[in-house]
């Protein structure tokens, strides 16, 4: 699936690992999109509306916007079933906890000890004030940020849950999902508890 880190300088092996980072994390972005669409236009509907709808959606930079964009369609959407509505608040709360380790695997410096043999790390938010006042953040490994873009796939997977449930509930109606019990363990299989990452 991914090249090896076999030969690669512990800087490239770091650098590969946030770009695989974020572009698992952009796949979550793109799912919260598409569930704000499907909140709000019928699968009935011709493409261009469900474009027309995440024009707005997509035009907001600030994450947090967005989420609040999304628990208020939640709330709101003529869609939205008991279920959506039970089970968005602890996504949503996931989902605001892991943008911030996502905004750190963004902003970052390469560090590295006097030791030559320690391996090179990623600080996140580097700045000289911060080490001078010793309050820089923990350094991140390389195993860490293998750790966090696993934890940034599982996301992607619950998110991606959530368009197929909200899909699947326009097409088929409620009566009919309730017989298809997968897709709905699947929407309350995201409460479950994930390991935790650093």
């Amino acid at each position: 699936m991914f090249p090896s880190y076999e030969n690669l300088h512990d800087d490239d092996q770091l650098l590969l690992e946030v770009g695989r980072c974020l572009d698992v994390w952009s796949v979550v972005e793109l799912n919260l999109a598409a569930i704000f669409s499907y909140l709000y236009v019928p699968t009935c509907e011709p493409p261009h509306a469900r474009v027309a709808i995440r024009a707005p959606f997509d035009a907001v930079v600030s994450f947090d916007a967005r989420l609040t964009m999304l628990d208020t369609a939640v709330v709101n959407s003529p869609i939205a079933n008991s279920l959506v509505r039970e089970r968005w608040p602890a996504l949503s709360n996931r989902l605001s906890k892991k943008y911030k380790k996502r905004h750190e695997v963004a902003h970052f410096s390469i560090t590295r000890t006097k030791n030559p043999d320690a391996p090179a790390t990623l600080q996140p938010f580097s700045t000289f004030t911060a080490h001078y006042h010793e309050q820089a953040r923990t350094p991140l490994t390389l195993a860490n940020l293998i750790q966090r873009r696993d934890s940034f796939c599982r996301l992607a997977d619950e998110t991606a849950a959530y368009v197929d449930y909200l899909r699947s509930l326009q097409e088929h109606g409620e009566e009919v999902l309730a017989e298809r019990e997968s897709l709905a363990r699947e929407i309350r299989g995201t409460n479950a508890q994930t390991p935790k990452d650093t």
